[in-house]
């Protein structure tokens, strides 16, 4: 009986945990929508204002330390309390630093208002499937695709063992021709089919009567959010297109 409250209250709270992601991903894509500029100046704002800090208990530090010998040894234990918290300042600035800069990358390579949101994101296997589909719809209706309708795909495909031996593949996936293994080797990046054991996703959308478009994404993190590339196929000529 123990074990199936437990259990049961487990399942709680990973729907809650799930529920509560679903709207932080809301309410940050909202945020960074409006103000993704003030995002940034809010990090280096909070970047300045630990630097102020730091330089104040390093000040507060060399005067107890010259105060020391004309005061009783007693000072040692507050100066050892100030060290103290002068490497926990200088850890909790390191920290923001990083923080900054790995969010700085993050916005300069993808160059959107979701990058901040991805940022968030990154360590939720639930939200980062959401936003891989908000990634891909995104990029349809970039490219002037605004109807289109899912039909499916494949997940952990290892396009490696396909180019060694093309007409095998999975059963629960779609073949894959000689022509989309060519394309992929001249269109896409190398790592998708030259990486051993590196696994990627594949989503379908019908875009119109003979046209598909077809979603290549890192599935080597257990839902990973990156597109890694992207075509049109028309069905009639066997023709592939790539979109950015």
């Amino acid at each position: 009986m123990e074990l199936n409250e437990k259990q049961n209250k487990e399942k709680i709270i990973s729907w809650i945990s799930f529920i509560l992601v679903i709207f932080v991903l809301g309410g940050m894509f909202w945020y960074v929508y409006q103000e993704q500029n003030n995002t940034i100046a809010g990090f280096q704002e909070n970047a300045q204002r630990l630097q102020q800090e730091n330089e104040a208990v390093n000040k507060t530090l060399d005067e107890m330390t010259k105060n020391l010998d004309k005061t009783n040894t007693g000072f040692q234990n507050n100066v050892e309390q100030l060290q103290q918290e002068n490497e926990m300042v200088n850890k909790t600035l390191g920290t923001a630093n990083k923080t900054l800069n790995e969010l700085k990358k993050t916005l300069a390579k993808t160059n959107d208002e979701l990058a901040v949101v991805k940022f968030v994101c990154s360590g939720f296997t639930e939200c980062k499937q959401q936003m891989g589909k908000m990634l891909q719809e995104r990029l349809l209706k970039r490219n002037g695709i605004d109807t289109f309708t899912e039909e499916g795909g494949g997940t952990g495909l290892n396009f490696y063992k396909y180019f060694l031996v093309p007409q095998k593949w999975d059963g629960s996936a779609d073949p894959v021709s000689n022509e989309m293994l060519a394309f992929i080797k001249a269109e896409c990046p190398a790592k998708i089919y030259n990486q051993q054991g590196f696994l990627v996703s594949k989503s379908r959308y019908r875009i119109s009567k003979t046209k598909i478009a077809e979603i290549i994404m890192d599935n080597s993190d257990d839902g990973s959010s990156e597109i890694l590339c992207a075509w049109t196929v028309d069905e009639t000529t066997k023709q592939f297109q790539k979109i950015d």
